[in-house]
């Protein structure tokens, strides 16, 4: 009997200070939410902080909404919801339905976006309304101390919509796979650049007005001379930046495959001193020109899509100088300088 009861007193011991780290920790869980709350994530306060991240005081002012914002994901993990998101500028209003950031204690390095279907999205100037639709789409970031390491996109059943007069199914996707991967050895100074390695798949592609089924998207690329430390993204120096170390983005494939139809792109494209998109582009393709070719004058089709091959195909080359496009020697279309 009186070893039980020395066995009692022991576990109760034992368990006050289980209970009390317990009680200290639910206490600092939820002041930190409660602090995440007031002090970053309501409407005026995250305009404001977005706005001094950006340099610019009244960037985002007024323009970024939650109807509701919740912090969830106790004891472990901070889950910040954000319900019937709204994006306003200017004539453009984009409307999400939900979207939740999961951050858990035990892979502090890491974080996973959630976003609930429907995107929509109006333009007041154009008179447009579209939506886009989907069944699954996350995103999972992950860091090497303060630098990228990777980005994976995975979307199920997209479906982009018109709106404006009824529903009209512009194109539909199955599957959506993209990973960014940093292939380069970070560091903890801020001033490192490296390469990011990117990947993308997206099948089941399906665009009536093409006359496009079952169709495959394939891409394999890489950024050069990218600033990965986050800490250097704060600033809205980063594509200078990247202007700045000579960037590039290099193309090594990006192919379009249905039953009877597909092109496929090489090539690079980086920013002149001017902030112009400066490159070149060598394009060919298969049964892609006679489905947009009629869309253009007959004298200028040559002009734009290039010379046709023995075995029926279509080359070109695309150049990219001082904010004109090129098609071969002639000029088609200007560009604005994203700088």
């Amino acid at each position: 009997m009186r070893n039980k009861l020395i066995m009692k007193r022991f576990a109760i011991i034992l368990l006050i200070p289980l209970i009390i780290i317990a009680l200290l920790w639910s206490g600092v869980w939820f002041f930190a939410s409660n602090f995440l709350v007031k002090n970053y994530l309501q409407n005026n306060v995250l305009n404001a902080k977005m706005g001094k991240i950006k340099n610019i005081e009244d960037e985002f002012q007024d323009k970024i909404n939650c109807a509701q914002i919740k912090v969830k994901g106790f004891p472990f993990s901070f889950n910040i919801e954000c319900e019937n998101g709204q994006f306003i500028d200017g004539d453009k209003n984009f409307q999400l339905a939900n979207l939740t950031i999961k951050y858990s204690f035990f892979s502090p390095l890491k974080a996973k976006i959630i976003a609930k279907s429907p995107l929509s999205y109006s333009n007041a100037f154009f008179a447009s309304k579209q939506e886009f639709r989907w069944t699954n789409l996350t995103i999972n970031i992950a860091l090497n101390g303060w630098h990228l390491q990777n980005i994976k996109i995975k979307g199920e059943d997209f479906a982009y919509i018109d709106k404006l007069f009824g529903e009209y199914l512009i194109l539909d996707a199955k599957n959506i796979d993209i990973f960014m991967a940093n292939d380069g050895e970070s560091s903890s100074t801020s001033n490192i650049l490296n390469k990011i390695d990117i990947t993308a798949n997206i099948d089941e592609i399906n665009f009536a007005n093409f006359q496009i089924e079952n169709a495959q998207l394939l891409l394999n690329a890489q950024i050069t001379n990218l600033e990965t430390d986050i800490r250097a993204w704060a600033n809205n120096a980063l594509i200078k930046k990247w202007q700045q170390n000579n960037g590039k983005l290099i193309i090594s494939q990006f192919t379009g495959k249905e039953e009877n139809k597909e092109f496929s792109v090489k090539g690079n494209i980086g920013l002149d001193e001017n902030g112009y998109l400066s490159g070149a582009l060598a394009i060919n393709s298969n049964n892609i020109v006679e489905l947009i070719a009629p869309n253009f004058p007959p004298d200028i089709q040559p002009i734009i899509f290039g010379s046709q091959n023995e075995n029926g195909s279509y080359s070109q080359n695309i150049n990219l100088r001082d904010g004109t496009i090129y098609s071969g020697l002639f000029p088609i279309g200007q560009l604005a300088p994203l700088l």
